[in-house]
């Protein structure tokens, strides 16, 4: 302590013995050096990057890295691997998760985590380990979902059981906390199925229970439950679009009411057809070998020979000429081919989704039909309302028949795949029973045109307004009311730009003061004072002392060091 205290009173008397701009240039590189410090400790406190995806192939790699480029996660790309600060990795991978572009095999996210394990501890061990380790990435990951605020994984992995014993299949459990404590969605559920599924070998998606803050347990969607809700989606939607179309064209008639019911079929079929070509079609028989065999036998007679002992040599008196015999040639031909049937393969997918049946019904107002026979009235005669059984009458012979008309073609390709079996005259009957036109006893109020919303819509939207007074009468009032009121406020802000503007003087610009406009030449109230105010007499000396001390503090202000050198020759230090 007495060395660093001695350095210290050193460093202390060296500074004070400095000038003062010397002073601040060492302040100054003390500020700098510090400054330096803190930057390298900042940068040497930032941890090195890690690896995302360690172990994935590459076209895995370059995948994850465009969705991280769409969902504005940074990392950085080394030698074809992706590369995340530490504190992002959790976000990232839940975030490719979400996403769906996390690798088949999940697995490797995790060997970073059993890679120090000990080479001293058992098999079982390390895969409890492991199990664990992978327990907790899957929670974190999932923690990191939108709207989830924390997670845990249970994975029931059973051990390999020996021969013709019972396989017991692995399975998993989910629990969910969100932000707001409710219940989570189809779409999440299935995400986390998924990913937890795809975290270990055999764990199926119908494995997995999901429970979440409300204590709701959820299930990955499969074809088998998600088949209901398909069919209702899919008839809503059709009877929606039928009914809109419907509406369209009935358009004309004011207050006409259109339902629609359809039945559809959503069920997928698959079916696989392999048909054998004929020859020249994609069946071909090619030579593979060809062999020629020909065999040539002749058989000759020899001449008859007298009796007695002949002679042993070529040409015998004794012996009579040979006769011609008998020849036999023999050919055989061998080839041997092979065939190759082609063979045509077909895998046919039908989704279907077409509509077996659509039950359409329209609801036509009387209104309707005793207009139109009020309309087909003389002009010269008196519009009087049409008896009940007249306008039921109309409406059976000419407005129902021209509104089944109207739908029939329409129906009748809505459902043509479904009933492509059936006759047209069976066809015809059966779309018939399923348009139903009825007309509405009461007449149904409607407006016309698209109905105005807001202040003007209903005070104007026919009837009677405010007050009991027209709709028009009311709107044409408002509008000269907003007429008049536009035209008040232009003539203000008109009235308001033309008055002049008072402009300063030079001497205001300048900031002399104006001159004061009194009787006399006494200002303020000099001349009320009851006495004269008393002078004070200042001396030579007094002057003399005032101006040095100005001087001296001139100088210690321009410069300091002088001043102090100046004043060290002026003090003394008693001893």
């Amino acid at each position: 302590m007495d060395q660093l205290r001695k350095i210290l009173t050193s460093i202390g008397t060296n500074l004070g013995k400095l000038s003062f701009e010397r002073k601040l240039l060492v302040g100054a590189v003390a500020v700098i050096l510090v400054m330096v410090l803190f930057m390298v400790a900042q940068k040497a406190s930032v941890p090195a990057a890690s690896e995302l995806l360690p172990g994935v192939a590459p076209a895995d790699q370059q995948r994850a890295a465009a969705a991280l480029d769409g969902l504005g996660i940074g990392y950085t790309l080394k030698s074809g691997r992706v590369y995340v600060q530490p504190a992002d990795g959790p976000r990232a991978r839940a975030a490719l998760a979400e996403a769906g572009q996390l690798p088949g095999d999940k697995n490797l996210l995790f060997e970073n985590l059993i890679a120090s394990q000990r080479w001293t501890n058992s098999r079982q061990l390390n895969e409890q380990n492991y199990l664990i380790a992978l327990q907790n990435e899957l929670a974190r990951t999932i923690s990191e979902f939108k709207g989830v605020r924390g997670s845990r994984v249970l994975l029931d992995i059973p051990e390999r059981q020996g021969i013709a014993e019972r396989v017991r299949l692995p399975s998993a459990s989910v629990s969910v906390m969100t932000d707001d404590g409710r219940a989570i969605t189809q779409s999440m559920a299935d995400a986390i199925a998924a990913f937890v599924g795809g975290s270990r070998a055999g764990l199926s998606a119908d494995q997995i229970r999901i429970v979440d803050s409300t204590g709701r347990q959820w299930r990955a969607t499969t074809d088998e439950n998600a088949l209901p809700t398909t069919y209702l989606d899919h008839a809503a939607r059709v009877e929606e679009t039928t009914r809109r179309k419907v509406s369209d064209l009935l358009g004309y008639i004011r207050g006409v009411v259109v339902a629609v019911t359809a039945q559809v079929d959503v069920t997928r079929s698959t079916a696989q057809i392999e048909t054998n070509l004929p020859e020249k079609q994609g069946t071909v028989s090619v030579m593979k070998s060809r062999t020629e065999t020909v065999k040539a036998v002749s058989e000759s007679q020899p001449g008859a020979g007298a009796p007695g002992v002949e002679a042993n040599q070529t040409a015998d008196i004794t012996r009579g000429p040979a006769g011609a015999g008998n020849r036999q040639d023999t050919s055989e031909t061998r080839e041997e081919f092979q065939v190759s049937v082609g063979t045509k393969r077909e895998t046919i997918v039908d989704p279907k989704g077409h509509p077996t049946v659509v039950a359409v019904s329209v609801g036509v107002p009387r209104s309707f039909v005793a207009g139109l026979m009020k309309a087909g009235q003389a002009a010269d005669a008196a519009a009087t309302e049409p008896a009940e059984q007249d306008v039921r009458a109309r409406f059976d012979q000419d407005v129902k028949p021209a509104i089944i008309a109207t739908l029939l073609p329409h129906v009748r390709a809505m459902t043509a795949q479904a009933n492509s079996g059936v006759s047209a005259e069976e066809l015809t009957k059966m779309l018939q029973d399923s348009i139903s036109v009825a007309m509405i006893p009461a007449d149904v109020p409607a407006f016309e045109g698209t109905q105005t919303a807001g202040l003007l819509g209903s005070l104007g939207g026919g009837g009677d307004g405010v007050l009991g007074l027209p709709g028009n009468l009311v709107e044409t009032g408002l509008l000269a009311l907003l007429g008049v009121v536009a035209l008040t406020m232009m003539l203000m802000m008109v009235k308001k730009a033309g008055k002049k503007t008072e402009m300063p003087t030079a001497e205001e610009l300048v900031g002399l003061p104006p001159a004061l406009e009194t009787a006399t030449d006494l200002i303020g109230e000099a001349d009320e004072g009851e006495t004269a105010m008393a002078g004070i007499e200042v001396d030579e000396g007094q002057m003399q002392n005032q101006k040095i001390l100005e001087q001296v503090g001139e100088m210690v202000t321009k410069d300091p060091g002088s001043a102090a050198r100046l004043l060290n020759r002026w003090i003394e230090i008693e001893q």
